[in-house]
């Protein structure tokens, strides 16, 4: 049996974001507060090209959340 660290998650959240820095943060604070185990889901936030500062919001969250992930959408796809 593989372990927690091993398992794929049951459930992947996926924010596409492009300026929305304001109101990331608070839409993480949720979603990290779930009950949920954080080896079964993943937070994957997909950024389009922002111009305000939505990394800095993910990366201050990243450190304790090794379910939390940052991806580029250099094509600017889903999120513009």
């Amino acid at each position: 049996m593989a372990s927690a660290s091993e398992q794929k998650p049951d459930l992947s959240v996926i924010l596409p974001v492009r300026n929305e820095a304001d109101h990331l943060g608070p839409v993480l604070d949720a979603l990290l507060s779930q009950t949920l185990a954080p080896h079964r889901f993943e937070i994957l936030v997909v950024d389009g090209r922002s111009s305000d500062a939505p990394r800095d919001v993910v990366s201050a969250q990243v450190a304790g959340n090794p379910h939390l992930h940052l991806l580029d959408n250099p094509g600017c796809l889903s999120s513009c």
